[in-house]
């Protein structure tokens, strides 16, 4: 306790500064002060030299007991998991809260859970089907097998659209389970075939022991055809689809006897439980995924356009490509040995410092000018050819940061790639010929760019003029991006149009297109063969492809309803995104729901907390204590929440405690309002540990009640820095929607940023996001510059607005308003202030980079010298000590003050990696790491000191890191506003998944 107790009292100081008004203040506690009078520690916070409230009111606090609220579907699934929480009057079967009697009828009459099933359904015993095959009627024939309308063993007759048992190839393990797509026997073979579409037993998919025994899924992917003799049985198997209303509700009481499918195909692959399509007789919806795969795989070109992953190509058109990443990390210092002395001692603890993660290069946009075939000894591949376009990055410009992302520099080098290299169409303008309309133009996706001038690469030149891309094709060597072995064969015409004749040059294998005769006759004396072509056409012209099609807006905005709300980040994202608007929030700080009802001064905001809520709305009340409404019934579409997530952040060391118990609770209360509410769509929101919290029981309860209460899901860890923040914040999303609707996917990444840690290992199994490719992002990650360049430096303790110059288009936080409020930060001590002052203004410094010398303060006192007085080995090497620990005796009571290195840093710092990032800068060309609730210098998360500045970063550049926009207003104290920005959802990375529920309304609206 001695050796950590600077470190352990700061601990303590920041938790009771970040923590929530209605929990227990832990510098009140007694044995708090205690500590500090027996460590000899003087308290650094006003709060702790406040007078303490009587001890009776601590034990009220103690002793008030936390019941969460929930319906009474949602609880039975959660009762054994927070039982402590429910309370007994709730565990015997009577709610906490009364319920209307409607509801209570609904959810009372479940009947209680089937036992669990024997490897065999009752009546059938443990063999094979072994008799011979009599055959029904012939249905269809082809040149290699017949199939059949059924087949007849044993006198079984098992026909397609029968479940059947499948033997196992483990006899100790439980049979197969699938359904019999067709019947069917091959010429080449004697023995009768069965098309399986398998299905998974509750054991195998995501749920396991938290599922019901009874309960199948059919496999997204998977089928297969098997020897009719390995059979072993048909199964009972209903379909929740068929059964009535009145016994299929949440899909209890089948007897022992009777399997059955709840509604649901499972992907392995990615843990999604989604609705089947409607099934059709003789066809395999595995095999319908499998090949709708391999067409996606495979390209195709029809009618001059070239298929491939869903995108249409054409010559002319822009596309996205991935190039050679040359991007590397960048060392934070010099390679050399770092030496300790006198004045900086604690540099040597830099020398195993790794450097930064490697950065990652956005993907290629370049304009199609051929398509050709290249063979290489192992592969017959489709090369293009295109004409390559910069970004500001790329060129000789200088600060190419204060250029907007979207702009970019056709150029003259031209370069081959493969197709299986490509990621997409594009679209790309001449800002000239659109300036009146180009602000919309980029709003309407992020896949639209823009140029105002032409970028000579070799040259570092730009020029006004806009390259013929024809004349670059003869006179420009090809850069290649793959270097495929040439054959020696003749290339064959791969397409031909009908407007602009294509011929191959044999030599070079470019598809050139062009309609002028004079640049004919110059290509036939280079040896290629040109198809008759009109030669009034004009010279300059190029065929144009279609541009890409801008997303449809919906019908109707859904309404919706936002838990846990916070300032409203995950509301503002869904809102841009054109899917919702905001009509009704739960946010119990009233200075929080304040700052929510700012921003959007049309919703109904409910200062409350959303248990209390929900009880009062179960209990039939219509309209909160100040009179606002409550929404009945039907009138919420989408409901999202983010629940406290504290229990679940490895960086909260309390989670044990009641009060976290009941925190992560609340989850139950927000599938309590969506079993209430029945909405179309469900999000939630939390930090990505509580994917696998509890070994992933609690994410398998989350599932399951969803399934049982009629919705679809899928799950996934995003990356918000993929979706335009500067900033690495990984969150856990789930998704539902309800039967109908088309489940939304997981948005691709729009910004080239390392994606790491994404996937999911639940049960030693490894599930995926859910997207096919993985890309990288076409947009370059932005970055603190970006975020800092154009705010001018702010006093401590300032709330005073300020104005800035019209920033580059395209980000986040851009606004039609050159005042930006909330540019604050919260004043710290003269010591503190030395020690910023001291913290070189170069990438990567912190801590270790204090020289240890005495400064005079502002408040008129001097630094102390840090001692050394002990000697031991560290890491191999003699280093000297400031406590008897470092020669591996007991710690004693040695602890110095007011020193610019702190005293505990030292102390403590073998066993926390050096304290690296502690007292550290932000790297300009870096991003945040996590932005939290309470940015400290003296913490793990303590590189929060501005690039440049002596001082940490305002709350206006943390607004900035999560990607809201300057016109979005925080109330409250400094403190106050740096939580609201700390807890908010990214709204960049709520807009990309507003985007995919916008897609999936649309498609569900067409459908």
């Amino acid at each position: 306790m001695q050796e950590h107790s600077e470190w352990l009292a700061e601990q303590v100081i920041s938790y009771d500064e970040g923590r929530d008004e209605d929990d227990l203040q832990l510098a009140l506690c007694p044995a708090f002060r205690t500590f500090l009078r027996v460590t000899g520690i003087t308290p650094k916070s006003k709060k702790l030299g406040k007078k303490t409230k009587p001890r009776q009111s601590l034990v009220i606090v103690k002793k008030e007991k936390m019941v969460a609220t929930t319906t009474a579907a949602v609880r039975q699934l959660f009762s054994k998991d927070f039982k402590s929480l429910f309370g007994a009057a709730t565990m015997s079967g009577d709610l906490e809260v009364i319920i209307s009697d409607d509801e209570g009828e609904e959810d009372g009459d479940a009947p209680p859970r089937s036992a669990q099933l024997s490897r065999n359904p009752r009546g059938h015993k443990n063999r094979m089907l072994a008799g011979e095959v009599e055959w029904g009627p012939l249905l269809r024939e082809d040149h290699c097998s017949s199939h059949y309308e059924s087949a007849t063993v044993d006198n079984v007759k098992i026909s397609p659209g029968d479940y059947v048992q499948i033997e196992h190839d483990d006899s100790a393990k439980e049979p197969h389970l699938g359904r019999v797509i067709s019947l069917f026997e091959r010429q080449d073979s004697p023995e009768p075939q069965v098309h399986i579409h398998w299905l998974h037993y509750t054991s195998t998919t995501l749920l396991r022991e938290t599922g019901k025994d009874n309960e199948l899924y059919f496999s997204y992917d998977e089928c297969q055809d098997v020897d009719l003799s390995s059979v072993m049985c048909r199964v009972n198997v209903t379909e929740v689809s068929q059964l009535t209303v009145n016994d299929s509700h949440v899909h209890y009481g089948m007897s022992d006897e009777r399997l059955y499918c709840v509604e649901y195909v499972y992907n392995d692959t990615t843990g999604a439980f989604t609705s089947p399509a409607k099934p059709k007789k003789f066809t395999c919806p595995s095999c319908a995924v499998l090949k709708a795969r391999r067409l996606k795989e495979s390209p195709s070109i029809s009618d001059g356009i070239l298929q491939y992953w869903q995108n249409e190509y054409s010559i002319g058109c822009y596309m996205f490509v991935q190039t050679e990443n040359k991007e590397n990390s960048a060392t934070l210092q010099d390679k050399e040995k770092v030496v300790a002395n006198s004045k900086f001692p604690e540099q040597w603890r830099r020398q195993n410092d790794s450097g930064e993660p490697p950065r990652v290069a956005p993907l290629t946009i370049g304009r199609l000018l051929g398509i050709h075939w290249a063979d290489d000894d192992d592969a017959h591949e489709v090369v293009l050819t295109l004409q390559r376009f910069f970004r500001p990055e790329e060129t000789s410009l200088e600060k190419p940061w204060l250029k907007d992302i979207r702009l970019v520099f056709p150029s003259d080098q031209i370069f081959e790639a493969r197709l299986d290299t490509t990621w997409g169409r594009c679209n790309v303008i001449n800002a000239r010929e659109y300036l009146d309309s180009l602000d919309e133009f980029l709003k309407e996706s992020d896949n639209n760019f823009y140029y105002e001038k032409s970028y000579l690469h070799a040259e570092g030149l730009f020029i006004d003029f806009e390259l013929d891309a024809k004349l670059l094709l003869r006179r420009k060597p090809i850069k290649r991006e793959m270097r495929s072995k040439r054959s020696t064969r003749k290339r064959a015409k791969l397409m031909r149009f009908e407007d602009n004749p294509i011929s191959i040059d044999d030599d070079d294998l470019i598809v050139v297109m062009s309609s002028d005769e004079e640049e004919l006759a110059s290509c036939q004396e280079r040896s290629i063969s040109w198809s008759s072509s009109d030669s009034s056409s004009d010279s300059s012209s190029y065929s144009v492809p279609s541009p890409i099609v801008s997303l449809p807006n919906v019908e109707a905005k859904l309404r919706s309803l936002d838990l846990f709300s916070g300032c409203g980040g995950l509301s503002l994202g869904l809102s841009q995104a054109g899917v919702s608007e905001a009509c009704w929030a739960v946010e119990r700080d009233p200075v929080i729901a304040e700052a929510f009802k700012r921003n959007f001064p049309k919703c109904c905001v409910y200062a409350a907390d959303c248990n209390a809520m929900l009880g009062s709305i179960l209990a039939g009340e219509s309209c909160d204590p100040s009179g606002q409404v409550y929404p009945l019934k039907g009138e919420v579409d989408l409901i999202s929440a983010g629940p406290p997530c504290q229990g679940y952040s490895l960086l909260n060391k309390f989670t044990s405690s009641e009060a976290y118990q009941f925190k992560n609770s609340l989850v139950v209360t927000a599938l309590s309002f969506c079993d209430y509410y029945q909405p179309k769509y469900f999000v939630m929101e939390n930090v990505s540990t509580f994917a696998t919290h509890k070994g992933g029981n609690l994410l398998k309860l989350v599932i399951r009640c969803l399934l049982e209460l009629g919705y679809q899901c899928r799950f996934g860890i995003l990356q918000a820095g993929s979706y335009g923040v500067p900033q690495s914040r990984r969150r856990f999303i789930l998704m539902a929607a309800a039967q109908g609707l088309l489940l939304p996917a997981f948005p691709e990444p729009i910004h080239a940023f390392p994606v790491a840690f994404c996937d999911v290992y639940i049960d030693k199994r490894k599930f995926k996001p859910g997207l096919e490719r993985i890309k990288i992002g076409h947009l370059r990650p932005l970055q603190i510059r970006d975020a800092f360049d154009d705010l001018p430096d702010v006093a401590a303790n300032s709330t005073t607005a300020v104005h800035i110059k019209p920033t580059a288009k395209s980000l986040p936080w851009s606004s039609d308003s050159s005042v930006v409020f909330d540019h604050c930060v919260r004043p710290v001590d003269a010591l503190n202030a030395a020690r910023f002052a001291h913290i070189p203004r170069v990438r990567g410094a912190d801590w270790r980079d204090l020289p240890n010398i005495s400064v005079p303060l502002s408040d008129g006192s001097q630094t102390n010298i840090l001692k050394y007085p002990f000697k031991g080995q560290i890491e191999g090497c003699v280093r000297k000590g400031v406590c008897a620990c470092v020669e591996g005796k007991k710690c004693k009571s040695e602890r110095q003050k007011n020193t610019l290195i702190p005293w505990w840093l030292p102390h403590t710092a073998q066993s926390n990696n050096h304290w690296k990032g502690v007292y550290g800068r932000l790297d300009e060309r870096g991003c945040f790491r996590t932005i939290i609730t309470n940015p400290q210098p003296g913490v793990k998360q303590g590189r929060v000191l501005h690039p440049s500045k002596d001082r940490i970063a305002s709350v206006r550049e943390c607004a900035r890191g999560q990607g809201f926009p300057d016109d979005y207003i925080f109330v409250g104290t400094i403190e106050k506003r740096y939580i609201q920005v700390g807890n908010a959802v990214p709204p960049p990375l709520a807009k990309a998944i507003g985007i995919e529920i916008r897609k999936s309304l649309i498609s569900s609206q067409y459908r």
